[in-house]
């Protein structure tokens, strides 16, 4: 095996780890993203709740 070989393949391993971390990223970005669309829902049921309770809103 030459040089260039074994600096292909040390490329693609990198290449391999990069995707792997931006997959991650990506995972991660998305579920944050969703919990803050639950937290914002959740949010706006709450005082929805809160109002109706208070005879403000009609159920």
């Amino acid at each position: 095996m030459d040089a260039a070989a074994v600096v292909g393949a040390l490329d693609l391993i990198a290449a391999g780890g990069d995707l792997a971390t931006y997959g991650l990223l990506y995972f991660v970005w998305r579920l944050d993203r969703r919990l803050l669309e639950l937290e914002t829902r959740h949010e706006a049921l709450h005082h929805h709740v809160k109002r109706v309770r208070h005879g403000t809103q009609a159920p």
